[in-house]
């Protein structure tokens, strides 16, 4: 011991620095101490706010930028400011979804009505139908006459080229007043007296004369189209139930204004692309030069039809043939409503297809059935697709037009194109006049939209029963089970 203080009293320094080596580990381990306990407390603390914060987030759900993705999950903090913010976004998309829903209405309901007041859903007075009728035959006419911007319907201003007896008549005059002109001292010269340059020159005389009337008939109308509704060749779609006979049943008659307002969206595509409201604009300068035909495809695209599209899978478009002999093979057993209801029609769907594709899932989107068309769509809850087929002779370099302002009546969608060459010297046979564009006949199908919230209230109860609307009533069988019936 006396040695060590003999030591430290000789190195003063370094006993000094042993010391502060010393004290400095109490120190650090005092420091170290603390430090954990201060980490430990700060992660306490932080796991406290944690659940804190947790606990003042509200999860919500956002709808999606693409209507076709899955909605937004968040969390969101549940103060008065947030909440506030999002009733007002909420509120602004539910009024804008509003708006635009009304306004998808509006522009499917356009101007379509019914042929006849009081006559849909249901009616007791027998003489509606035979009224009905009438008001169909004398819709689908109107719509060829010449345009008027008062009319209810569009129409075309559509025509026939010249008759042969038209033709005839005005080339005999021709020849006629030639000959007279020829031999004016010998009033009873005939044809045979002419000599051989004369009968050239009368020849070319008459060539020139018969394109004359076919080129003034040409600017006289807006598009060629048969205007007799008794003609084969009328381009309209006309259901059987609208000729003489027994009482059409309301089925029947709503099949029928159902096609007048395919018809009716088709004409008005035709009206804005030949411009049939410009007097100026004629068949030798108007895109659509003839109407062939329109076939409504028979059926809700998807209930108790597969569609257009999946008909014509693997066959070529059908030749020009009368309009009545084409839709004499889908017209159905007499009696039944073009396209038929009941039981001559097969149901596509069974009951648990049915409920799937005719009631949508609130959070997905409808699902597409490729099957059916390359847009997918096919009838559900929200609206009906209907299938029809529109055959032109056209401006090969104008299909274009049509198609856009077929999109722009009504929602109309082209599925499919056909186009075949056309010989205008053969069509010039048949007095059809389209002028120097290249013609070609386009057969264009075409997907149409029916949105229910406007047209389920006049659909009659059997047509609700079909497209699941209204589902059967349960009645009790022999043995006391229940069965539907409809």
């Amino acid at each position: 011991m006396s040695s060590l203080i003999a030591w430290a009293k000789s190195n003063p320094m370094s006993l000094v620095a042993i010391l502060i080596v010393l004290l400095s580990l109490v120190l650090l381990f005092a420091v170290n101490l603390m430090g954990k306990q201060f980490v430990d407390e700060m992660a306490a603390r932080e796991g406290e706010l944690n659940q804190i914060k947790e606990l003042s987030l509200t999860p919500v759900t956002l709808p999606p930028a693409n209507v076709d993705d899955p909605p937004q999950k968040l969390k969101v903090a549940a103060n008065m400011a947030a909440i506030k913010h999002l009733e007002s976004t909420y509120g602004k998309l539910d009024l804008e979804h509003k708006q635009i829903e009304k306004l998808i209405v509006e522009e499917n309901r356009g101007r379509h009505s019914v042929m006849i007041d009081g006559l849909f859903p249901s009616t007791d007075d027998a003489a509606l139908p035979f009224l009905a009728r009438d008001r169909y035959r004398e819709s689908l006419t109107n719509m060829l006459k010449e345009y008027s911007a008062n009319a209810l319907l569009p129409r075309i201003d559509a025509g026939v080229p010249p008759t042969i007896d038209d033709i005839e008549e005005e080339l005999e005059r021709v020849e006629s007043d030639y000959i007279q002109t020829a031999f004016p001292l010998n009033p009873g010269a005939v044809r045979e007296n002419l000599t051989l340059p004369q009968l050239k020159n009368l020849r070319k005389i008459k060539q020139d004369r018969l394109m004359e009337i076919l080129r003034r008939r040409a600017r006289q109308i807006h598009v060629y189209a048969q205007t007799d509704i008794e003609h084969p060749d009328f381009p309209f779609d006309v259901g059987a139930w609208s000729e003489a006979g027994p009482r059409p049943s309301l089925v029947e008659i709503w099949e029928g204004q159902l096609g007048l307002w395919i018809q009716q969206d088709i004409m008005q595509a035709i009206a804005w692309t030949n411009k049939a409201d410009n007097d100026k604009v004629d068949v030798l300068l108007a895109p659509v030069k003839r109407i062939v035909s329109i076939e409504i495809e028979p059926g809700y695209v998807g209930i108790n039809s597969v569609g257009a599209i999946s008909k014509m899978a693997g066959t070529n478009s059908i030749a020009r043939a009368p309009r009545r002999q084409r839709r004499s093979a889908a017209d159905g057993p007499p009696g039944m409503p073009f396209g038929g209801f009941g039981a001559a029609v097969p149901d596509l769907l069974s009951e648990e297809e049915r409920k799937k594709g005719l009631v949508p899932d609130a959070d997905k989107p409808i699902p597409d059935d490729f099957s059916k068309g390359p847009t997918g769509r096919r009838s559900n809850s929200i609206y009906d697709v209907r299938h029809a087929v529109l055959t032109v002779d056209i401006d090969s370099k104008r299909i274009g037009e049509l198609i856009d302002n077929l999109a722009k009546s009504n929602f109309i969608t082209v599925l499919r194109t056909g186009i075949t060459d056309i010989d205008e010297y053969e069509m010039l046979q048949d007095f059809y006049l389209y002028g120097s564009d290249d013609v070609v006949e386009a057969r264009l199908t075409l997907e149409t939209i029916w949105l229910r919230e406007w047209t389920s209230p006049s659909m009659p109860k059997e047509v609700r029963l079909l497209v699941g609307i209204d589902q059967p009533e349960e009645t009790e069988n022999d043995q006391g089970s229940p069965r539907r019936r409809r």
